[in-house]
């Protein structure tokens, strides 16, 4: 950060910007490289068999765990795949940040008067709230229904859907969003968890005003 102190007659080099611009530009990677690098790190990890499948949620237990796909979308929106890239894929957990960011866009800083900022230091699915009975952050899954909670919340659940969909969509490639039903529902067959969490956050007065149970259930589901 510059500082001037008053009266300075100090001036700024007007080329020193320019000059580095340049450097940055000329230090970036060729879509070339970032091509190869991609490719090589792709068969690199490809004999990688450990981990699995999200097998506790039906529908996923039924997915390939053998597909394995990398991509990268520079600032130029030039877009390197390799292996099962194109392969359509479940956003999962990743949706999370996408909806919170939705919800910043709707709500503004609004959305921390009721979510905090901060790791919880433990699972993401743990009973627990901050000492201001708040999501510790908008990505735990407390923190996750809270934020859900504040998206337009005195419409009805199919606007509320397109709304959050929207946000989606603008963020992604035309046409590669979809929803799917299967997944929905084996979610919410063993949401039990989510539930109780959604419940305890009532309990500890969380939410932004009083919430029913229709309420809770519709911010489960979007």
């Amino acid at each position: 950060m510059l500082y001037m102190r008053k009266n300075s007659t100090a001036t700024m080099n007007p080329s020193k910007p320019e000059k580095l611009r340049k450097e940055v530009e000329d230090s970036r990677p060729t879509p070339t490289a970032i091509a190869e690098a991609i490719k090589t790190a792709h068969a690199e990890l490809a004999g990688n068999k450990a981990g699995g499948v999200a097998a506790y949620i039906p529908a996923l237990a039924q997915v390939d765990a053998d597909q394995w796909g990398a991509a990268f979308c520079d600032a130029s929106g030039v877009i390197t795949k390799a292996g099962d890239a194109s392969t359509v894929f479940p956003l999962e957990g990743c949706g999370v940040a996408l909806t919170y960011c939705a919800a910043r866009m709707i709500r503004g800083d609004a959305v921390h008067k009721h979510v905090g900022y901060e790791a919880n230091g433990g699972p993401f699915n743990e009973i627990k709230l901050n000492d201001r009975r708040q999501p510790h952050n908008p990505f735990v899954n407390t923190g996750a229904i809270l934020v859900a909670s504040l998206i337009e919340p005195e419409k009805e659940a199919a606007e509320r859907f397109e709304a959050v969909m929207n946000f989606f969509r603008a963020a992604a490639k035309p046409g590669t969003l979809g929803f799917d039903q299967a997944v929905f529902e084996s979610e919410a067959s063993i949401g039990d968890r989510n539930t109780v969490l959604a419940y305890f956050m009532r309990e500890q007065c969380a939410y932004e005003g009083t919430q029913t149970d229709a309420q809770i259930r519709g911010h489960l589901d979007l």
